[in-house]
């Protein structure tokens, strides 16, 4: 699995700035622009399938940190941003089937993350599943 793929396909699908964590930081500290974090929150794997050799389904929880400037959007214009993201993320990201993935990408659960004067910050987790195979 590859988080380029998942970069790739919000930025076609939903015209957002997507960056992944190395960015995350420092938009953190800037706090002056909309946009979309991906990165990698979780993978777990279950026992292996055969004797002899290897085969274990992988799923994989991939984070998409949103950020909602707040400078001109007070109360509830901020969330209806937010909202607004949200659902754009949701279509480019549900039902889609990355490379060597087993099953569609699902949603898993959302969480206020922060939010300040100038940012508000939300978190979205998506699964997938893969295999593992020794080659």
């Amino acid at each position: 699995m590859q988080l380029d793929d998942w970069t790739r396909r919000l930025r076609a699908e939903t015209g957002l700035q997507v960056d992944g964590a190395a960015e995350l930081a420092a938009a953190q500290a800037d706090q002056q622009r909309d946009g979309a974090f991906v990165f990698y929150t979780a993978d777990a794997a279950e026992a292996n399938q055969l004797a002899g050799a290897l085969r274990q389904r992988r799923t994989i929880t991939v984070g998409v940190a949103l950020a909602v400037g707040n400078r001109s959007r007070r109360g509830a214009a901020g969330v209806t941003e937010l909202e607004r993201l949200r659902a754009a993320v949701f279509a480019a990201l549900l039902g889609w089937a990355p490379p060597h993935a087993v099953a569609p990408v699902t949603y898993r659960a959302g969480r206020m993350l922060s939010f300040s004067k100038s940012t508000l910050w939300w978190l979205d987790e998506f699964q997938v599943s893969e295999f593992l195979s020794a080659a």
